[in-house]
């Protein structure tokens, strides 16, 4: 069966007028300070930590390692 994957990244903040002004198609641009990993997801769960990249022309996400929960916790307490 399919699974719809979804990766995000957090790029900026951005209010809701801005929100409100984006259309189907539109391309954002990501500052060289963005970050290079995302977590997969699926059904709203992490599944893996992953990161961007570029092969020839395809921009690509390649998968790091399994997504850990615990570590998770434990490095945005350290950040915060």
């Amino acid at each position: 069966s399919a699974v719809r994957l979804e990766a995000t990244i957090p790029l900026s903040r951005m209010t809701l007028g801005e929100l409100s002004q984006l259309f189907v198609g539109q391309v954002i641009e990501m500052p060289e300070t963005a970050p290079t990993s995302t977590r997969l997801s699926a059904r709203r769960k992490a599944l893996f930590t992953c990161e961007f990249g570029k092969l020839g022309q395809n921009y690509t996400v390649r998968v790091v390692q399994a997504f850990d929960a615990q570590q998770d916790f434990v490095e945005g307490l350290l950040t915060a």
